[in-house]
């Protein structure tokens, strides 16, 4: 079954045990947390839609940087070894840190292939 949702499913799955995480938009008051969102692209194929492919981005946000840089490597290998990203194909892509106002926001983006 191809569907977008079900891709965000799995990371949340993949890491709900290490923050708390939202789509798009935090809902929480306290740090640290995760917010992720995704651009989805449908593969095509001969006969139509034969995946999908999402620029997946997930943002660790804590106000200590050790905390951040923790939970920025156990998401990482979440979604290196998590049995909710099968049977997807994960690629991981970069690695930004930002600090603003003593806030840390560390920025992992991955390249999700989803197939028939």
């Amino acid at each position: 079954m191809i569907d977008s949702e079900l891709i965000g499913d799995a990371f949340v799955d993949a890491v709900k045990d290490i923050a708390p995480c939202f789509l798009a938009e935090a809902e929480a008051d306290d740090y640290p947390f995760i917010v992720y969102n995704q651009t989805i692209v449908p593969l095509m194929g001969k006969d139509g839609v034969c995946g999908l492919e999402s620029s997946f981005v997930a943002t660790i946000v804590s106000n200590d940087f050790e905390e951040a840089e923790d939970i920025a490597g156990a998401v990482a290998a979440a979604m290196r070894t998590a049995e909710s990203m099968q049977p997807y194909a994960v690629y991981p892509n970069t690695i930004n840190r930002d600090c603003t106002n003593k806030v840390w926001e560390i920025e992992l983006t991955w390249t999700i292939r989803q197939h028939n």
